[in-house]
């Protein structure tokens, strides 16, 4: 079957477009319906084909928006004749990337280009709050664009609690990225930028933006996050379930 979590969060886009935003167009409201028909087509189409190539394709490119149980269910499926095809072999590369670090794993230590221009480490940038937001993202990047109102509303929402975003951006411009930030109104965090692009991928495992990590002041791993699917909601509900378990 379709991934439960997927279309359900799809159709839940669609509903609070629908209901909850008196200012929503009929526009915005037929292309998300499109949306979700697509995606469910698409999805059916990626499970019953895996043999063709059109379903590798579709599959390598939707893949940053799939659940993971999809992802490893249908990845076992390829069959050994087509496990060359350069589509395969990026959604075997993305599986591997995925497994680099588990919840429960320490992050490794990197340097950050600060936006004061000075170099550190992120265990010396990061804020010593009790759990922490990482949001990799880019100026470039529309979907992490179209998310920074959420952002502000997360950090708004536990300005009490002991928690802080820190976003780390994988731009390689500087004056667009600062630009972002004031566009966005998202100077309220910590930022940095990653000088390396193997950094986010070969020592952190993200291998699409946007993604989000938690992590404690240990820099232990708490939770993973798609930015595409998993909304703001899922990392609204782990937050609070931490400090929940935490005063326990």
């Amino acid at each position: 079957m379709i991934s439960g979590l997927l279309l359900r969060t799809a159709i839940f886009n669609l509903i609070a477009l629908c209901h909850l935003n008196s200012q929503a167009q009929d526009t915005e409201v037929s292309a998300l319906a499109k949306q979700v028909s697509k995606l469910t087509k698409d999805t059916l189409f990626i499970r019953d084909s895996i043999h063709l190539p059109k379903a590798l394709a579709l599959f390598n490119y939707y893949f940053s928006s799939l659940p993971n149980k999809y992802i490893y269910t249908n990845a076992e499926r390829i069959p050994a004749a087509l496990q060359s095809n350069k589509d395969a072999i990026e959604i075997f590369r993305k599986i591997e990337l995925d497994e680099i670090l588990s919840v429960g794993d320490t992050i490794p230590d990197f340097k950050i280009l600060l936006p004061n221009g000075a170099l550190q480490l992120f265990s010396k940038a990061k804020s010593n709050s009790k759990l922490i937001l990482l949001d990799f993202w880019a100026s470039w990047c529309l979907p992490c664009r179209d998310n920074s109102p959420e952002l502000k509303k997360l950090a708004q929402h536990f300005k009490n609690y002991n928690f802080s975003i820190f976003s780390l951006s994988i731009d390689k411009d500087n004056d667009k990225w600062a630009k972002a930030i004031e566009e966005d109104g998202l100077k309220d965090w910590n930022h940095g930028r990653q000088l390396e692009a193997y950094e986010m991928d070969r020592l952190l495992g993200v291998y699409a933006i946007p993604r989000y990590y938690l992590i404690d002041s240990n820099m232990k791993l708490i939770g993973k996050f798609n930015g595409r699917w998993d909304g703001m909601s899922s990392i609204k509900q782990s937050v609070l379930r931490y400090f929940e378990d935490f005063e326990k």
